[in-house]
């Protein structure tokens, strides 16, 4: 499985630069699902990522730059802090070729699927903190716990079921719990 981070592009070619606005960037760029990371550039010093995952990057971008939010007005003034600092705060999403776990094979097309954006979101996350990279993704776990808890398990069984398991092979995987 290969990973790559690609650049979020604006107009003329330059790479899109927290806080421009997103009418900077190629709206082809955005208007899809992604799984995609915050890189914050500090000369000298490793990167700071922060990795998140929505169906729609266009909204998700405008809620970074202009939503009133707790979470939102926490990141930018993150944000804000390291730009003083003489940091550069980039976008990136995710690229991969498509790929197979168990047999069960992934793509970029896929990523309409909440539950593979998020398993997307974990890894990367997973590897960047084996990595030694600071991820400001500090409330992760809590955040995933709560959405977990709004899928019904008829919707659970209905994912697993497009994942290629069996209703034996489900009964299996909770017996071993």
């Amino acid at each position: 499985m290969s990973l790559r981070w690609e650049p979020v592009v604006g107009h003329a070619d330059h790479l899109y630069a927290y806080p421009a606005q997103k009418q900077t960037v190629r709206a082809t760029d955005i208007r899809r699902p992604a799984v995609y990371r915050w890189a914050i550039r500090r000369e000298g010093k490793r990167d700071i990522y922060l990795i998140g995952e929505t169906d729609n990057l266009d909204r998700r971008l405008s809620e970074y730059l202009r939503s009133r939010t707790k979470h939102h007005e926490g990141i930018r003034a993150r944000f804000d802090d390291y730009l003083k600092l003489g940091a550069q705060v980039g976008l990136e999403t995710l690229r991969f070729a498509e790929f197979a776990i168990n047999g069960v094979t992934f793509s970029e097309g896929q990523l309409k699927d909440p539950l593979i954006r998020r398993m997307l979101e974990a890894l990367c996350c997973a590897i960047l903190s084996v990595g030694g990279f600071e991820l400001l993704n500090d409330t992760l776990a809590k955040r995933n716990a709560k959405r977990l808890g709004t899928f019904t398990p008829v919707e659970i069984a209905q994912w697993l079921k497009s994942m290629g398991y069996t209703k034996e092979s489900i009964e299996e995987l909770l017996r071993d719990r």
